[in-house]
């Protein structure tokens, strides 16, 4: 009986299963990168496309290991080629910047539509990107929307936004302001923060609503706690003009500021011209308050 025992005791060790893809994901969740490298790297020798997959997002992003392009492209290619939705978009998205591989927007759109024909999300709005603006694709704004609309019902909130934007302005779909702001503010009350800059633009534009600047400054402001470049500068122009908000050149040197930092391209002249309009001192307390908000919407995200 008890060399039964041991028999016994033996073969569930051989048959115990070791770390598993979903361990490795647990990893990622919680930021143990070193952790699911460890679970990822045999899985994928192996030839588990999810773990090939996602190797390739913590070699791209250079999480818990030395960033390499070109080795997270390696894997995403294994994954791809076993037919794997979200390594088919990934590989997309890496033709398409041309980094770890030579940019080629005809691969990048096959393997979009590839994933995008598995019911993939990101598949689906990026194919719809690339259809809207004919790149590597035929133009075709009606097959566009289509791809925006299926990443949409799994409200994939880039998606719903793009919607949005091809009902604002009639691309592929008739027409329909009312229905475009429906779309953005679906995605704006979810916290898409492009969306909020969208919905504060037809406000403060009155795009099929009427002007509403203080609705407007509303919208800019849940985009630019999050850092939306264009959002930081909107609210320096308003606080220049005095549109919405008391008008405040300092103010809007510190909008304009943090939008400079966060890269919108018509932020860095804006700032030196505001610089000219107003006094060093007012230049340094522009900054200062610009330091505050950025540490307090720092606390806010955490």
């Amino acid at each position: 009986m008890r060399q039964l025992a041991l028999l016994l005791s033996f073969a569930a060790m051989l048959c115990a299963e070791g770390p598993t893809y979903q361990d490795a994901k647990a990893a990622i969740q919680r930021r143990d990168f070193p952790g699911a490298l460890l679970i990822l790297r045999p899985l994928a020798d192996g030839g588990d496309p999810q773990a090939q997959s996602a190797l390739g997002v913590l070699y791209a992003g250079g999480m818990g290991i030395r960033q390499s392009y070109e080795e997270g492209v390696s894997w995403f290619i294994k994954a791809a080629q076993q037919g794997y939705p979200e390594a088919q978009t990934n590989l997309g998205l890496a033709y398409m910047a041309g980094q770890g591989i030579k940019q080629d927007l005809v691969a990048a759109g096959a393997w979009f539509r590839k994933a995008a024909e598995q019911g993939n999300a990101s598949g689906q709005f990026n194919l719809g990107n690339l259809l809207h603006g004919g790149e590597g694709v035929t133009k075709n704004d009606i097959e566009a929307v289509s791809m925006y609309r299926s990443a949409s019902d799994q409200n994939y909130l880039p998606a719903v936004e793009a919607l949005g934007t091809m009902y604002m302005n009639g691309f592929g779909v008739p027409k329909n302001q009312e229905e475009g702001l429906k779309q953005y503010r679906a995605a704006a009350d979810k916290g898409l923060a492009q969306a909020q800059y969208d919905v504060g633009v037809i406000y403060l534009q009155g795009m099929g609503v009427a002007k509403a600047p203080k609705e407007a400054v509303n919208w800019f402001q849940k985009a630019a706690n999050q850092g939306f470049p264009r959002a930081l500068t909107a609210l320096g122009l308003m606080s220049d003009q005095g549109d919405g908000l008391a008008k405040d050149p300092v103010e809007a040197y510190k909008w304009f500021l943090l939008a400079a930092v966060q890269g919108d391209p018509p932020a860095k002249q804006l700032t030196e011209d505001q610089a000219k309009r107003i006094t060093p001192a007012q230049v340094e307390q522009a900054k200062k308050s610009a330091q505050d908000w950025a540490r307090a919407a720092q606390g806010q995200k955490k």
